[in-house]
């Protein structure tokens, strides 16, 4: 924070220099064994670094323009606030220092350890000799905290979850009150809102827009929830991946296949998404739904979770989103959550997606060795596994496959047949590995940005979870 007109000087300085350096940067190359990636970092930590300066610089300008007449904060960033009303009224140090009468030093010392130390009644004086009004709503931490956890717990999450993943480490002062803030923060919601008697919701703007109908017996506020604390993640991880460059995705099965080669597997997919500037995140939590699709201010991020390791599945599941996030490129924000049922869904969108990534899976071809599959079984579901198996082997394609996109099109009969599930995943290759790759891989691509955000530290909190998780299994097994 720029407290006096000197630091605005020396602020200023430091910008031009930095500026300088990013222009050279840019124009340059990286010197030879540098990584092109950790450069591309590098030179994202220099423009998060003007950003932070040029935004110092801006809210001391608005001050002293009188442009700024309030600002929000509580009572452990009052100290701020007197400094910033000084600079308001166009006082410098030694005028303010005059008003109380005290020595200029008295002031600046004041001000270099933000008021620490001062007490309860020269702060208050302080602030009525600057003009300050300060109105603060008194919130009961503890009580709110734990109507809070009680929500969640109804939701579905589990305690060591929350403690895992959101809520303040034990490390932290005042643990409650800055666990509160953090649940507040990921699920949108309020203090009055905790307060009230009527069923908690998730807003639309907690799940970045995402909206999605479910069948009854579902628990709403599970998937609600979960998909907001998936948007955290994804915000976190459209902000740690801003340094990698995107590229335009294919909307059309046969290009993809192309891109994948003639036998696309979870890893090649992977490294693809990620060459193209598209996270992809592999959470193995419970419940809530299969997969989900971000594109915030332009950046695609896709996140899958799923307690299952079927390979083929997943890898359906992948294309799927990867299909949402090629629609509408003009968008800078989109957003699609699948819940556990949009196998049935009837919308054009999600047929078409599901299509796409059957027909990247199976060369083109899926709908017509669905068929020739029920045709050898003649028609009939005993037979439908070895009749699957012998077309997979067949044409070379991946049985498993071939199992999800034949269950998908007899599950959209009517009536529906929806027996052939089973066998279906009876049919899946072990994705173990794959996703133990896809989660190194995200560790390695993903950078924390200067400002270390609030959804950044979600995010690698989340990261270092499923390593734990997935190396806790490698050791059972």
């Amino acid at each position: 924070m720029i407290t006096n007109a000197r630091e605005l000087q020396i602020t200023r300085a430091q910008l031009t220099r930095l500026r300088a350096t990013l222009e050279q940067g840019r124009t340059g190359k990286p010197a030879s064994g540098v990584d092109p990636r950790v450069y591309a970092a590098e030179l994202c930590a220099l423009e998060a670094e003007a950003l932070r300066l040029e935004g110092e610089i801006a809210a001391y300008e608005e001050l002293i323009a009188g442009r700024s007449l309030r600002v929000e904060s509580d009572l452990a960033e009052l100290p701020d606030a007197l400094i910033k009303a000084r600079i308001a009224n166009r006082w410098n140090q030694k005028q303010l220092a005059d008003k109380l009468g005290v020595h200029e030093q008295q002031v600046q010392r004041y001000e270099a350890t933000r008021y620490k130390g001062a007490s309860f009644e020269r702060l208050l004086e302080i602030a009525n000799v600057l003009g300050v009004r300060v109105r603060q709503s008194v919130v009961f931490t503890h009580p709110a905290f734990e109507k809070a956890v009680a929500h969640l717990k109804e939701a579905g999450f589990e305690e060591s979850f929350l403690e895992d993943r959101i809520l303040a480490t034990s490390d932290e002062a005042e643990a409650s009150t800055s666990s509160l803030e953090n649940v507040l923060r990921v699920f949108g919601w309020s203090i009055e809102a905790l307060g009230n008697n009527n069923p908690i919701r998730v807003p639309a703007e907690a799940m970045g827009g995402a909206r999605f109908r479910l069948p009854k017996g579902r628990n709403q506020l599970r998937v609600e929830a979960y998909a907001a604390y998936a948007y955290r993640l994804a915000q976190g991880t459209a902000s740690a991946a801003v340094h990698l460059p995107m590229k335009e995705l294919p909307a059309d099965a046969a290009t993809m296949r192309k891109k994948l080669g003639v036998a696309p597997t979870l890893k090649t997919f992977v490294d693809w998404a990620w060459d193209c500037g598209v996270p992809v995140l592999f959470l193995s939590d419970p419940g809530a739904f299969n997969g989900a699709f971000w594109r915030i201010n332009g950046r695609n991020v896709i996140v899958l979770k799923q307690t299952t390791t079927a390979l083929d599945r997943i890898l359906h599941d992948a294309l799927h989103e990867l299909f949402h996030a090629s629609l509408e490129p003009e968008k800078k924000d989109r957003a699609v959550v699948e819940t556990g049922d949009y196998f049935s869904s009837d919308s054009d969108e999600e047929v078409q997606a599901a299509e796409f990534a059957s027909d990247v899976l199976l060369d083109g071809r899926a709908h017509a060795l669905a068929e020739e599959a029920a045709k050898r079984a003649r028609y009939q579901g005993p037979a439908l596994k070895a009749s699957v198996e012998a077309v997979a082997a067949r044409h070379q394609v991946p049985v498993g496959a071939l199992a999800n996109h034949l269950a998908w099109i007899l599950s959209k009969q009517d009536p529906p047949f929806t027996a052939f599930w089973g066998a279906a995943t009876n049919l899946q290759r072990d994705a173990s590995e794959d996703l133990e790759y896809a989660r190194d891989k995200a560790l390695e691509m993903l950078s924390p940005s200067n400002t270390s955000s609030f959804d950044e530290q979600l995010l690698f909190r989340a990261l270092r979870a499923e390593v734990s998780r997935g190396d806790s299994e490698d050791t059972d097994d």
